[in-house]
């Protein structure tokens, strides 16, 4: 159940405050980073692009030229290599639609 302070709610705080047995019920999310070898397994190629097409890469907010070196995730969605690499030391999912690739062994 939670319980109400009113001196919060004189401030604009939300009213309902969990209490220690709701807290600790309350899910963990933790990010875990893709497994080494997942992302070593990811398709590589280069950017052959006509000049009048514009890409941006989704992570960095960059232009893709042509001549870029990029990355294919296994949902087909295509990012600057080296933000593939660095996305991926940190989270295991498509930063466009969340595909999941394996997570590394801790």
């Amino acid at each position: 159940m939670a319980r109400v302070d009113r001196r919060r709610a004189q401030r604009g705080v939300p009213l309902c405050l969990p209490q220690e047995e709701d807290a600790a019920e309350t899910a963990v999310i933790r990010v875990a980073p893709a497994a080494k070898a997942s992302v070593e397994a990811l398709e590589k190629f280069t950017c052959v692009c006509s000049s009048d097409v514009v890409m941006t890469c989704t992570v960095c907010m960059d232009e893709v030229s042509s001549g870029t070196q990029l990355t294919r995730m296994p949902c087909c969605h295509v990012f600057h290599e080296d933000c593939t690499v660095k996305w991926l030391e940190t989270r295991h999912t498509c930063p466009v639609c969340r595909f999941e690739l394996p997570i590394r062994e801790i």
